[in-house]
């Protein structure tokens, strides 16, 4: 303030120097005021974001797959064939078909109800000799059929050693590539 007041400006004129601090003064509190008017319309587009997010998140969780007809059931067993990967031919193959299959029973929001039945359908012909073995509680559990199917088609010794023995690796391969495959 003592270099303003000891200035050559202020002292030949003081009035405008006054009314040019107060213009000062007032645009600076404009400017403030700008920014908290823009601060509160992010926090409140934010807000409605987050209420849009939850709003269709909720309805998502209403949406869930209401499988009490034969036509919904197809469609949706459809829909799950095309997510998950083909039904393996290779023994090792298993593990990963179940993974996917998982997966897409999550994206779905499939009920326990209906996972035994849709993986029975996917199997198709090979459901068929899994079912021998199978007791009729037993054919509507998911984890049971899944276990039985494991064991099943567990990869044997044998066929283990000749995978490894085949194993090549490719020019572009890297030995650690090689190795995790």
């Amino acid at each position: 303030m003592d270099l303003i007041k000891n200035c050559d400006r202020y002292k030949n004129d003081p009035d405008s120097m006054h009314k040019l601090a107060n213009l000062i003064i007032e645009e600076r509190k404009y400017d403030e005021n700008q920014q908290l008017e823009l601060e509160k319309i992010r926090e409140k587009s934010k807000l409605d974001l987050e209420t849009a997010r939850i709003r269709a998140n909720d309805k998502d969780n209403n949406n869930e797959v209401n499988c009490n007809d034969s036509s919904s059931l197809d469609s949706l067993i459809k829909s799950i064939r095309t997510l998950t990967v083909k039904i393996p031919d290779k023994p090792e193959e298993w593990s990963f078909f179940f993974l996917s299959l998982e997966r897409a029973f999550a994206a779905k929001r499939v009920t326990d109800k209906f996972k035994p039945e849709i993986l029975l359908n996917l199997l198709g012909e090979k459901a068929a000799n899994i079912i021998i073995y199978l007791k009729d509680e037993d054919l509507k559990n998911y984890d049971k059929i899944k276990s039985i199917i494991l064991q099943e088609f567990e990869p044997t010794p044998q066929s283990c050693l000749e995978n490894f023995k085949k194993a090549t690796r490719q020019n572009c391969e890297s030995h650690v590539q090689f190795a995790s495959s």
